[in-house]
Parts: C-alpha cells; structure tokens; sequence
C-alpha cells in the first residue's frame, strides 16, 4: 500500500534480539530482526514504524519467572533493557534507517529505576518510551516522576501495554493520563475493547488508543474469545474489520492510532498451538480497503494525523 497523499505510519512493532521469555517457554513469535520488519513495511508500502525491544529482557532470568514466577536478575545487564535498548538504536543507527525506523526504548518502572532514567537522560535519537506492565509486573501507577518530568521536558510519550491481568488493566492507564496530562500517553491494544475505557478515553485529551494487533482482536472478538479481551466489550460487528475500523474512528476520533504488533500478528500459546495466524500484509489490506471504499480521509486520521499527534504533539 503505498499513498503518495499522505504517510502512514505504523506505532506499534518490535525488533532486534529475543523475546527471552517466549524463547524458554517455547512460543512464538520470539524474535524479528530489524532487516525484516523494514522488509515487511517497504512489501506493504509503510512509510515508518515505532519499534521497541520485544517485552522480555535479559537483566531477569526466563526459568525462574517461568518455573517459579521468581523475579531474579541474570547479571547480563546493569538494569533492564539496556542491552535491547543499545542493539536497537545501534542497528538504526549502523544501517541509516533514522528517517523510517522511530525507535521507543523499553522501561521498567520497578527495577533499577535511577539508573535507567540516566540511561535515558543521556541516550538521543529515540522517541518514546515502552513499558509492557505484564513483562515488567508493573503498573501505570509504579511510573516515578523522574521519568515523567523527563518525558514532558523532551516532548516525547509513553506507550503502555494492556491486558486482563490487573495491573495491566486498561482502565488504569486511563487514570495516569488523567493525572498526567502534560505527558502524552498511548493505551495500546484498543485496551482490549473495554467499553469503559474506551469511553472515559474520548474525554481524555492527552490519551491515544492503538489498534495493536487489529485483526487478532477481531478474530477474539468475533469468537467470543475472551482471554484477551474485557469481559464488556465495544459493540460493533467484528466479522468486518474494515467496518470495525470505521465504527472505531467515529467513536474515538482524533485518538485512535494505527499499529500491528508485528510480529505478534501471528503467535502461538503455552501449550504450543498456534492461536492467530495472520500476516503483517493482511494487517495492511485492512486499511487498503478503507481507501477503495472511499475513506480516504479517515485512512489519513488513523495512519498519520492521529499518529504525528501522538509522536510528536
């Protein structure tokens, strides 16, 4: 899909090195190099990408938090995510693929957190910050006001993850950017279509919501899959991803960011079986059919407004 009108933008993927966890378990996805999420966005006609290190990191040991839901630290590393937020911003850097490749850097609001906020204060060239409550434990609650002052002072937002478990609900990053609404904040996911949520978020001016990953959820949605998903969700038909898309962008308007997940498109459970299996192309043709039905215009809200917005004020 390539738009000569407008970009589109993509704000949510990982790359560089392993998901340490899904590694040990074993499931999939557990890694993509950056090689091959530029490969996938250039076939699919991405102008650019928000990447961030795969939610695992190597400062915990996987067999322990697995095995013994332990949370004890390795040794590889001085605090968390250091080594996936270098080898990301070395490998855009190295490869020249500043103008496509926007990278956030993991953050662990838990563990080490002065020494990752210095980390921070002296590192360039990234974006945003990621933190992925369920890898980290963590909550929006547990975010210092170091890292906050230091993200409002640089202009730059934070994207948190959301799930069932509850320090990962996403009626909780609601909260924060209601308490913080100097900080632009991201709720990734659609918070798993909790109706609530979604509907506190349209009174929420410094909030945006992703659609990470938007045909998975469809898929748990249209099957009453509820594993992933609130227990009340938005109403809409999920058996037609584009008229989900449509209903969602009327309904939260200037808040609603286009991302994949990729590579979490496709991923697999404990158990080994495979629970999505859609493609990083088939993400895309979604929002190729808004344009043939003549949504140009929300196209261009979803996939570059809204997400300029989010990533830059």
């Amino acid at each position: 899909m390539r738009n000569k009108e407008f970009e589109i933008i993509d704000v949510h993927t990982h790359a560089t090195g392993i998901d340490i966890l899904n590694f040990f378990t074993p499931r999939i996805p557990s890694t993509q190099s950056l090689a091959e999420l530029k490969g996938k966005m250039e076939a699919s006609g991405i102008t650019r990408a928000v990447v961030f290190p795969f939610p695992g990191t190597l400062y915990y040991n996987p067999k322990k938090i697995l095995l013994e839901n332990v949370w004890e630290a390795t040794g590889l590393e001085d605090f968390p995510y250091q080594q996936e937020n270098l080898a990301l911003m070395a490998e855009i850097r190295l490869r020249q693929w500043e103008s496509s490749l926007l990278p956030f850097l993991a953050f662990d609001p838990i563990e080490k957190v002065d020494q990752q906020c210095r980390y921070l204060a002296r590192e360039s060239g990234y974006y945003g910050i990621k933190i992925h409550t369920l890898a980290t434990r963590s909550s929006p609650a547990d975010v210092s006001k170091e890292l906050i002052s230091m993200l409002v002072g640089r202009n730059m937002p934070v994207l948190f993850h959301t799930g069932k478990q509850e320090n990962a609900l996403p009626q909780k990053v609601v909260d924060f950017a209601k308490i913080n609404q100097k900080l632009r904040v991201g709720l990734a996911h659609l918070g798993g279509l909790d109706s609530r949520a979604l509907h506190e978020a349209i009174k929420v001016p410094n909030l945006f919501v992703d659609t990470s990953p938007f045909l998975c959820i469809c898929y748990f949605a249209q099957h009453g899959i509820r594993r992933y998903l609130s227990d009340d969700i938005f109403q809409t038909d999920y058996g037609d991803p584009t008229g989900v898309l449509l209903d969602l962008s009327a309904f939260l308007g200037d808040k609603l960011i286009w991302g994949s997940d990729e590579p979490f498109s496709c991923f697999s459970d404990r158990r080994g079986i495979i629970v999505t299996n859609f493609s990083y192309a088939e993400q895309v043709e979604v929002l190729k059919r808004l344009e043939t039905m003549g949504y140009s215009e929300v196209l261009r809200k979803i996939v570059e407004e809204n997400p300029k917005r989010f990533l830059f004020g």
